[in-house]
């Protein structure tokens, strides 16, 4: 732990170097998989979601766990490899292909490309947090059951973005240099 609250990870790496075995790899990745998945439903699901509803501690738990829990859970395990490997391998050559080189696609490829970097993503993390605070959308979160799902799907969604640019995760490299992810 160092000053003023900033907190550091020291991960060491098995035989002294590189990356650890697959199959190791593989086991962590699934616990990571598997925690994302259960905190999400911890705190989106009853009991938590009906404390939220009336008591402030809980309803800021709630948005913690999903910003950071959550969210970095979802880096750490890269579903979308997973998901994106489900399909035939024809489909993902012609949409991969059609995203990659299509002209109708180049809008898409320069938005991900400027909210996947590290000033756009820090300050998307910090805009919902401030954001769904002001009392007009807080209310409209607390009233209506839309807009509280989309509260919270933007806070697990920049929480991933965030979090990306801090933990090396599989086919996504954070586009933040390793020398300016160290938290001291």
């Amino acid at each position: 732990v160092l000053g003023g609250g900033a907190c550091v990870a020291v991960v060491r790496s098995p035989q002294g170097g590189g990356r650890p075995p697959r199959r190791r790899r593989r086991r962590w990745v699934a616990i990571a998989s598997s925690s994302a998945c259960g905190v999400t439903l911890f705190g989106c699901q009853p009991p938590m979601d009906g404390w939220a509803d009336c008591l402030f501690w809980a309803h800021m738990v709630q948005h913690q766990l999903l910003l950071m829990v959550s969210a970095s859970l979802l880096v750490i395990s890269a579903p979308w490899i997973r998901l994106w490997s489900g399909f035939p391998l024809g489909f993902r050559r012609v949409v991969a292909r059609s995203v990659v080189q299509g002209d109708w696609a180049r809008p898409l490829r320069a938005t991900a490309h400027s909210i996947g970097s590290p000033v756009a993503a820090w300050i998307g993390f910090n805009a919902v947090i401030i954001g769904w605070h002001v009392p007009t959308l807080y209310d409209a979160a607390v009233t209506n059951q839309l807009v509280h799902d989309v509260e919270h799907t933007t806070f697990l969604v920049c929480g991933i973005l965030f979090w990306a640019q801090l933990i090396d995760s599989s086919h996504f490299p954070p586009r933040l240099a390793y020398t300016r992810r160290s938290f001291s």
